[in-house]
Order: structure tokens, then sequence, then C-alpha cells
């Protein structure tokens, strides 16, 4: 297939088909902020802080051009999801726009079509936590419906089931692990596994559905599980899992154990991730969403 050269219209009528039955409408409005605004709002302390340790990344990796504008490309990107796709502002971190970036090389254009194709998905709304944020905000729906939240809940249901003896381990920290995995989850692993594993992560999640961002998780924690029962209710789990990349996970050595939760999960876990999605469809004016 070949990869458009510039981002749909506003006013497109295309939807895409995650599941069965269930679509998302490519159209959006978008959020209206003034250049002045998303200038303060995007260069803001962690903002910047974040960007060039991204670009830093991107650069040690070789996969961005060493030239004067990547900076100002990735402002640039990064305004074009406030003002076109997000329904609302938010100072937090939009780590998936980055990552984009840098899957892209920093490609603008490309970068602009994707970015605004995801938009439509219903997957996008699970792999793009800022974008979920958006219309949290724009719609004030309860955060707890939004997939962030989502993910982590489901991500609890199914080690109590398939693995307690884990679950019971990470209950014994209270709520500081779960926040750990929750800042896995919104920052796409960046820093957190190898590049070639954040990349196996999206695909994974793109091609096989949003539940698997609930698998993956259930499987890194599986992989970490020696470390975490080990230390359970102390704060070197804590350390373990918030300091430093996780070496020796391969998300191929552990797809048949995700294909194995998907055939007992998925039909609760899917539309758990995707409902409160598909309401804001009914909710919204057909421009909207």
């Amino acid at each position: 297939a070949t990869t458009p050269t510039s981002p749909p219209p506003a006013s497109a009528s295309n939807t895409f088909n995650l599941v069965p039955g269930v679509t998302l409408s490519s159209a959006s409005t978008p959020v209206s902020l003034s250049n002045e605004g998303l200038e303060l709002q995007l260069l803001s302390e962690s903002q910047k802080a974040v960007l060039d340790l991204v670009l830093r990344y991107g650069s040690e990796l070789q996969i961005l051009n060493a030239n004067g504008n990547v900076r100002e490309n990735l402002i640039e990107v990064l305004k074009y999801t406030q003002s076109n796709i997000f329904h609302s502002s938010s100072d937090k971190c939009d780590w998936f726009t980055m990552i984009i970036f840098l899957i892209y090389g920093g490609n603008v254009e490309r970068c602009r079509c994707a970015l605004a194709n995801l938009s439509g998905l219903l997957v996008g709304g699970v792999l793009w936590p800022s974008f979920a944020d958006s219309l949290t905000n724009s719609h004030e729906i309860m955060p707890g419906q939004m997939t962030l939240a989502g993910i982590i809940h489901n991500v609890q249901l199914v080690l109590s089931i398939e693995i307690p003896t884990l679950y019971l381990a990470l209950q014994a920290s209270e709520t500081c692990l779960w926040n750990v995995v929750g800042e896995w989850v919104r920052c796409i692993f960046l820093g957190v596994l190898p590049w070639v594993e954040v990349c196996h992560y999206l695909i994974l999640v793109l091609l096989q559905g949003p539940d698997y961002a609930v698998y993956f998780v259930v499987a890194l924690l599986r992989h970490m599980k020696g470390v975490i029962i080990k230390y359970a209710g102390s704060y070197k789990s804590l350390v373990a899992l918030q300091t430093g990349v996780i070496y020796g996970w391969s998300a191929g050595d552990h797809l048949n154990f995700m294909e194995a939760l998907s055939r007992r999960h998925r039909r609760t876990i899917l539309p758990a991730l995707v409902n409160s999605l598909c309401n804001l469809r009914r909710q919204c004016t057909p421009h909207q969403l």
C-alpha cells in the first residue's frame, strides 16, 4: 500500500473499521488555539525538556537527519496536532506524536498524514493517550472511562486471573507500581524498552487490535516477575520498574502468550477499551468525530 503525501481534509467522510460493526469517522473539529498560545504551551519547560530528550534519542539512533531544522520540524508537527486534531489543549507531553516523528525520520508531511489517519481509528485513541485526553476534556467524560485508566484496569484484571502471585506482588506496593505502568503506556515505552521493541508494540496494537496493549503489558510484567516478586512491598521493585531500560525482552518471544490471552479475554477486554470511544461518536456531531 502506498502512503498518502498529505493529510485528509477535515471535511472528509471516510470511516475506519477496526472491529466489525464499529467505525469511527476520520473527520474532526480541532480546538481553536492562537499561535502565541501554542508557542507558550509547546515551549514550556517540561515540553522543551522532553522534546530535547526525544531529539537526542533520535540522533543517537541515527534515525533523524543532523540538520538545523529538526527541532523546528518537530514543533511544527506538535502544533499541527494541537490545532487540527486535538479537541482541547493540554500541558501533558505528547509522546506519541514525537515517536511518530522519529518513525518517519522527521518527515513533517508523512507525520501529519499518519497522525490525521490515526486520529480517525479507534486504535488511535488507545495508542495515543494525549488524543484520548483531549476528547475527555472536550466532552467532560470521566477520566476513568478513557483509555489509559482502562488499560491499567484491564491489566490488573487479566493478571489477577492469569498470574495471581504477580498481581498480589504488585498490589503490595499499593498504587506506585501501577502509576509506573501507566507512565510506560503514556510514553509508548520510550526509554523503557529498546527502540525496536517500541516499534513492535505499535505494530502489534495496530495490526492485532487495541486489546493487545493490555496483553503486551501483562507479558512484559510476566517477563519481570522474578524481580517484582523478590522485592514485593519494597521500594526496590519501584526502582526496578522506574529506572533504566528493560533488557532481555523481545515481543516475538511472547507472541504465543499474548495470543492465548487474546483468545481467553478479547470478548471482555476489547469492548471495555473501545466502548467509551464509540460513545463519543454517538454524542458528537458528524463533523466532530
